[in-house]
């Protein structure tokens, strides 16, 4: 009976695929050439477009006190940089009681599309101006970069600002498979191997070209299956050892800075949205398990799924026609850092 249902079963899925192709073949007409998957598949990928890095210590351009308003797509925001070249307040001397904090982190602590008093680090402060000490917040995020990149900002930027804490926004859209191919040395520069990108570039054709052939998967390719293969392969041991390990040493060089040091794990919108989307998506399961590494490794971590997964968390906390956190994201993530991160962090030192 086992052997006829097992028949059975491969009788239908050999049926469901081949009619599946069929369809494909006669329905649609505008699909993308197997050349084109290939060649938009690593930065579909990777979800990221530093692969080689500019000619700089930290591998990003920037562009110190700089004023400027940036269009992309339907957002339009503004931008004012300090001497140092990120975005925000100029550095200046402690004043008495205040808590410094560091922020690090790519587009979603950056602030993409938000104005500087919708940010992330900016709407922390904002949350701490009742406090016992004063809440003063520093962004050193900037658009694109890596853990190894964060890393090397922490190293350049803790002398300078000397932070009581560090947060780290680890995204787990664009962070885990970028790390395999940049390192960060002690000085705070940045290098990226081009071996490791041509060996990850290898393996994905290696895993595509047999699958080309297909119509119905060219058409789901660059869309749906290379971001599910981005998750797979980001959840993979050697993958996540890597994250592990340049956030330990982040941990480390705040320790000898004398500042604390905490992850904040954020997700795309897919891994927020609930249901069949979340599923599908996988970046929901592997930032969970990120979180379980986190907490072996003896690190501090918020894993924002925890309090963000359903009730249209997507639709309520990131634009809707891009995948970054808008202003209500943005704050909503504030209150969960301000409660999770900066007050139980300073419980004892303030007497709560």
């Amino acid at each position: 009976m086992w052997i006829c249902r097992g028949i059975y079963c491969v009788y239908v899925t050999v049926f469901s695929v081949v009619s599946l192709e069929i369809g494909a073949r006669v329905l649609l007409e505008d699909v993308d050439a197997p050349e084109t998957v290939l060649d938009q598949a690593l930065p579909r990928l990777l979800n990221s477009a530093v692969i080689a890095g500019t000619a700089t210590p930290l591998g990003v351009q920037l562009s110190p006190n700089a004023e400027q308003t940036v269009q992309w797509g339907s957002l339009r925001f503004h931008v004012r940089t300090n001497s140092l070249g990120f975005r925000g307040r100029e550095p200046a001397a402690r004043a008495p009681g205040e808590h410094r904090i560091l922020f690090l982190g790519d587009s979603m602590v950056y602030g993409h599309g938000l104005e500087e008093e919708e940010t992330l680090p900016h709407q922390v402060e904002q949350l701490g101006r009742n406090t016992p000490d004063a809440i003063v917040t520093f962004n050193g995020a900037i658009s694109g970069m890596n853990t190894a990149q964060e890393l090397a900002a922490a190293q350049r930027l803790l002398p300078i600002l000397r932070p009581d804490q560090v947060i780290l926004g680890y995204f787990v859209g664009n962070d885990p498979l970028a790390n395999l191919f940049t390192e960060a040395d002690g000085l705070g520069n940045v290098s990226f191997h081009e071996q490791n990108v041509a060996q990850l570039r290898s393996r994905l054709d290696d895993h595509l070209r047999p699958l080309l052939a297909s119509v119905a998967f060219r058409a789901i390719a660059l869309r749906y299956y290379v971001p599910r293969l981005r998750y797979v392969w980001s959840e993979q041991a050697e993958v996540l050892d890597r994250s592990v390990e340049l956030l330990l040493r982040t941990h480390r060089a705040c320790e000898q800075a004398g500042a604390r040091f905490a992850v904040l794990i954020i997700y795309p919108r897919d891994g927020v949205a609930g249901g069949v989307e979340s599923m599908l998506s996988g970046s929901r399961g592997m930032g969970r398990t990120l979180a379980t590494r986190l907490r072996d490794a003896g690190l501090r971590g918020l894993d924002s799924s925890d309090y963000w997964h359903g009730e249209h968390a997507d639709e309520k906390f990131y634009f809707h026609d891009d995948g970054h956190l808008n202003a209500d994201g943005a704050q909503a993530l504030a209150a969960l850092v301000m409660d999770h991160l900066v007050l139980a962090e300073s419980a004892g030192r303030w007497g709560h």
